[in-house]
C-alpha cells in the first residue's frame, strides 16, 4: 500500500476532487469551507481514521471559472499511520508546487485575487502533460526525498472533529505545536505572529504594566498621605468652626439680649415722655380757661363794633374825657384779673421748663410754646397739623407690606402695597408720600399703591420697593421675581 496520498481539490465548477481514491469523506467536508477567510493561504493538519492529513487551501478573494466567488483551492497529502515531524518543510512543498505548476494551469493571479482558469482539474494543461499528472509527479518525487525520512509512527485518536487551535508556521514542528495536533485541528497561519514574538511582546507589555503599576502604587501612597493630612485639616476647621460657632451664638444673644434692654427702656422713656406730654396738655388747659376769660373781659373792654375812625382818635380824647368813659373800679378789676392770668402762666411755664436740657422737657416747653403761640394768635388749622406731625409712627417700627405676596412676585399678579406699624398690625400714621419701585440696576416703573409686573425679562430680578416722602425715600423692601 502506497504510505501517501495526493488530492487535488477545490470549486473551479462545482466541488471537484482528483488524485487519491479514499477517505473522499474527509475531503469532501472542506467544500463548506469558511468562505470569509481573512487569510490567503493556511496549511490544516488533521488526524482521520488513523492517518494523518495536511491540506495548503487558498480561500480569500478566490473566483470560479465564472467569475463566481468564495471559491477555493487545496492540495492535501495524507500519510498511512504516520505523521510529520518537519510540517515547516511541507509547507514549503505545497507553496513550490503551487506557485510553480497550478499557477498558469489551473489558476490566473490578478491584483490579488485568483481566477480558475479551467472548468474541470483533468482538463488543465502544463505544456503536453496533464497538470493533474505533473502535480502528482512532483510531490511523489519530493515526499520520497524530503518528507519520508521525518515520518514518525501515529498512535493518536481522531482530531479532525475536535476543536480548532492556531499556531504561527514559525512555531510548527515545536513541542507545543506536537501537544496542539494530539488533541486539536490544528490551523497554521503564515502570518500569525510566533509565540517566541508574542511572548516578547507579552513580556514587553507586562513590564510596561508592572513599571505603571509601580508608579500608580507610589502616587496611591502619596495621596493616601495627602488624604491623611487633609483629613487632619478637616478636622481642625471643623473645630475651629464649632468653636466660632459658639462664640458667634454666644455674641449674638449678648446682642440681643442688650437690644432687648434697650427696646424696654425706650419703652419706659417713651412712656414717661407720654405722661409728662399729658401732663403739659392738662397744664395747657389750665391755662385756657383763666386765657378764654382774659380774652372775654379784653374783648368787653375793647368792643369790636367800635369804628375805624373812634380807633384812630382814640388819643385824642383828653384825660379827663377818656377817664369819665368807664368807671375806675372796672379799670382796677381788669388789670388785677390780667395780672393773676399772667402769674399762673409764669408758674406753670416755670415748672415745665425746669429742666431745659431734657428731651421731656423740651417737650413740653414745645406744648406750652404751641398752646401759647396758638392763643396768640395762631389759626386752629395750623396748630391741628404742627399736633398731628407729632404724633406719626416711628419708621423704625413700620413694614412695607406687599398684599398677595412676599419675597417672591409673580409677573401679571397684582399686589397692594401699603405701610403697616409692624409685620402685621394696623395701618401705619405716617406722612403723605409716594411709591417708588426699582427692578434690576436701575430700571424704574410708575406705580402707585398697586404694583403689577409685566415684561417676562423681569424675572429672577431684583425688586426694591421705597415709600418717598418729600422726595426722600424713609422705608423700603426688596423682593425677587420668579
Amino acid at each position: 500500500m502506497n504510505p501517501f496520498e495526493i488530492y487535488i481539490h477545490g470549486t473551479p465548477r462545482g466541488h471537484q476532487i482528483c488524485g487519491g481514491q479514499t477517505n473522499h469523506d474527509y475531503i469532501s467536508t472542506f467544500y463548506n469551507h469558511d468562505s470569509q477567510a481573512k487569510e490567503k493561504v493556511v496549511l490544516r493538519a488533521d488526524i482521520c481514521a488513523g492517518d494523518s492529513f495536511y491540506t495548503y487551501i487558498r480561500r480569500q478573494d478566490v473566483y470560479d471559472v465564472e467569475g463566481r466567488p468564495e471559491a477555493f483551492f487545496a492540495l492535501t497529502v495524507s500519510f498511512h499511520k504516520s505523521y510529520c515531524t518537519n510540517v515547516y518543510k511541507l509547507f514549503q512543498l505545497f507553496e513550490a508546487v503551487y506557485s510553480q505548476i497550478c499557477v498558469g494551469s489551473i489558476l490566473q493571479q490578478s491584483e490579488n485575487i485568483e481566477r480558475f482558469l479551467v472548468a474541470d482539474f483533468t482538463a488543465a494543461r502544463s505544456g503536453a502533460d496533464a497538470t493533474v499528472d505533473k502535480i502528482q509527479a512532483a510531490f511523489n518525487q519530493k515526499i520520497v526525498e524530503l518528507i519520508s525520512p521525518c515520518l514518525l509512527p501515529l498512535s493518536w485518536a481522531d482530531t479532525f472533529d475536535k476543536a480548532r487551535k492556531t499556531v504561527s508556521l514559525m512555531d510548527v514542528d515545536s513541542p507545543f505545536f506536537f501537544e496542539y495536533f494530539k488533541k486539536y485541528t490544528v490551523v497554521i497561519s503564515p502570518s500569525k505572529q510566533s509565540v517566541a514574538k508574542a511572548y516578547a511582546a507579552c513580556s514587553a507589555e507586562r513590564n510596561e504594566l508592572a513599571a505603571q503599576r509601580k508608579a500608580l502604587s507610589e502616587a496611591n501612597s502619596r495621596l493616601q498621605s495627602e488624604v491623611a493630612a487633609l483629613k487632619d485639616e478637616n478636622k481642625t476647621i471643623a473645630h475651629q468652626l464649632r468653636t466660632l460657632t459658639s462664640a458667634s451664638e454666644k455674641n449674638r444673644d449678648s446682642s440681643v439680649e442688650k437690644l432687648q434692654n434697650e427696646l424696654s427702656q425706650a419703652i419706659k422713656e417713651r412712656d414717661a415722655l407720654r405722661e409728662k406730654v399729658e401732663g403739659a396738655k392738662s397744664s395747657v388747659e389750665l391755662i385756657d380757661k383763666p386765657f378764654q376769660q382774659l380774652v372775654r373781659l379784653l374783648a368787653g373792654r375793647f368792643p369790636e363794633a367800635r369804628s375805624e375812625r373812634s380807633e384812630e382818635n382814640i388819643g385824642a380824647v383828653p384825660a379827663v374825657v377818656k377817664a369819665s368813659c368807664a368807671p375806675l373800679w372796672r379799670d382796677w378789676l381788669n388789670s388785677a384779673l390780667l395780672g393773676l392770668v399772667l402769674a399762673i402762666s409764669f408758674i406753670i411755664l416755670l415748672v415745665v421748663l425746669k429742666n431745659p436740657d431734657k428731651p421731656e422737657a423740651k417737650s413740653n416747653l414745645a406744648t406750652a410754646k404751641e398752646a401759647v403761640a396758638q392763643k396768640a394768635g395762631e389759626t386752629e388749622e395750623d396748630a391741628a397739623v404742627e399736633l398731628l406731625a407729632d404724633h406719626y409712627d416711628s419708621w423704625e417700627d413700620c413694614f412695607v407690606d406687599i398684599r398677595g405676596g412676599g419675597e417672591q412676585l409673580d409677573l401679571k399678579k397684582e399686589y397692594r402695597l401699603s405701610v403697616r406699624k409692624g409685620m402685621s398690625g394696623p395701618k401705619a400714621n405716617i406722612p403723605a408720600g409716594s411709591w417708588n419701585v426699582v427692578v434690576g440696576e436701575g430700571q424704574t416703573i410708575d406705580t402707585e399703591s398697586v404694583l403689577r409686573l409685566e415684561n417676562p425679562r423681569f424675572r429672577g430680578e431684583r425688586v426694591t420697593i421705597e415709600y418717598v416722602v418729600n422726595d426722600n425715600p424713609v422705608i423700603s423692601r426688596i423682593c425677587y421675581v420668579k
